[in-house]
């Protein structure tokens, strides 16, 4: 399926990023009538699908040390090729044991597909790395999000599953990238509210057994995505932001849940 963004010429390094496609890249953008159509990524087969990635033990203090939470139990569920986090179940295929505090990150990256544009998992490489080291531990510092001492599966969401970054056409990093940054703000608004990936989202939430949820996006979108999950929570559940982005928990000590 075909997607219209809202960009015109006058956007300018967002226009040339938009036309800047290898001839072999799987997403594409053509110009028809002056408006970029993006074809390639709003496909069932490129969806990166949600998933439960730890068991937390939160029925004690705080861990000594920093080690990675036990994986869930996969029970019936299918391995995830090329995952880096080899115990990861998909959510949508895993029976939950335990309730489930949501982690909420946004939209996957470059990481989150192989080389020929199959999607794996939500936050590989550093983003994952740094969830692995450091949930615990802020949890634990955070008083639990007020929940009560127990064991909670640790799900991993992304209210957009498609490529918002539009990596796999332009490959350029969004690392002090403004206009890559802005662009990828541009797609994923138009795929969340345009595109029917806001009502998923919300869908999803309801089913997961959540006993809490943290929301953690990059600043220009967190507070759409906070203001959509505290009306669904309804005063139900806690629902927390975090300060920053996965990607960017390289210390436990400057993330802040409130």
């Amino acid at each position: 399926m075909t997607f219209v963004l809202p960009v015109t010429a006058n956007a300018g390094m967002q226009w040339n990023l938009l036309q800047s496609s290898l001839p072999a890249a799987q997403v594409q953008c053509r110009i028809v009538n002056g408006r970029p159509v993006v074809f390639g990524l709003y496909l069932e087969c490129a969806r990166v699908p949600d998933v439960v990635r730890y068991v937390l033990d939160l029925t004690n203090g705080p861990p000594t040390q920093s080690m990675m939470p036990p994986a869930p139990c996969r029970g019936s569920a299918g391995i995830i090729n090329d995952d880096q986090f080899s115990g990861d179940v998909r959510a949508d295929e895993h029976v939950s044991q335990h309730k489930r505090i949501v982690l909420v990150i946004e939209s996957p990256h470059e990481h989150e597909y192989t080389s020929t544009f199959m999607p794996i998992a939500p936050a590989q490489n550093t983003t994952g790395r740094n969830i692995a080291a450091h949930i615990l531990s802020l949890l634990h510092r955070h008083q639990r999000l007020g929940l009560p001492p127990d064991h909670y599966e640790l799900l991993i969401c992304n209210p957009v599953q498609f490529q918002a970054s539009l990596y796999e056409l332009h490959r350029q990093s969004l690392a002090k990238n403004k206009p890559a940054r802005s662009l990828r703000d541009t797609t994923w608004r138009t795929l969340y509210y345009g595109m029917n990936e806001r009502a998923g989202f919300l869908s999803r939430l309801e089913r997961y057994n959540a006993a809490a949820v943290i929301v953690a996006c990059t600043a220009n979108l967190k507070q759409e995505v906070l203001g959509d999950v505290i009306r669904w929570a309804s005063c139900r559940i806690p629902v927390v932001e975090a300060n920053s982005h996965p990607s960017a928990w390289y210390k436990s000590s400057s993330v802040e849940f409130r």
